[in-house]
């Protein structure tokens, strides 16, 4: 766990009274923003798991056929545990549909 600066500085204050903190260390210690949501590598994780849920329906739809792929989507639908979030997640979407008329 990170110490804020107002903390520190009156640790310090209690064990050496006359501390001057050099340059180096009051620019470490410089305020910065509280949260910190690394973007890039969170949306290539996001990236990473569509393009993994799209060939797992691509593969799918190659094993079981059209027809076999919407039965297996409405029967995990019909669950009542987390298979409704399977079915949601292998549900026809627009990145499919271009798949299936350019690749497929």
């Amino acid at each position: 766990m990170t110490e804020d600066r107002k903390t520190f500085q009156k640790r310090v204050a209690r064990v050496d009274p006359d501390f001057k903190p050099t340059l180096w260390r009051k620019w470490l210690q410089r305020p910065r923003r509280k949260v910190h949501i690394p973007l890039a590598r969170t949306a290539l994780c996001m990236a990473m798991f569509y393009g993994t849920v799209t060939v797992t329906k691509v593969v799918m739809i190659q094993e079981l056929g059209p027809q076999g792929y919407e039965a297996k989507v409405a029967q995990l639908a019909s669950g009542t545990d987390g298979s409704k979030i399977a079915a949601k997640l292998l549900g026809r979407d627009p990145v499919l549909a271009y798949v299936e008329s350019n690749f497929l």
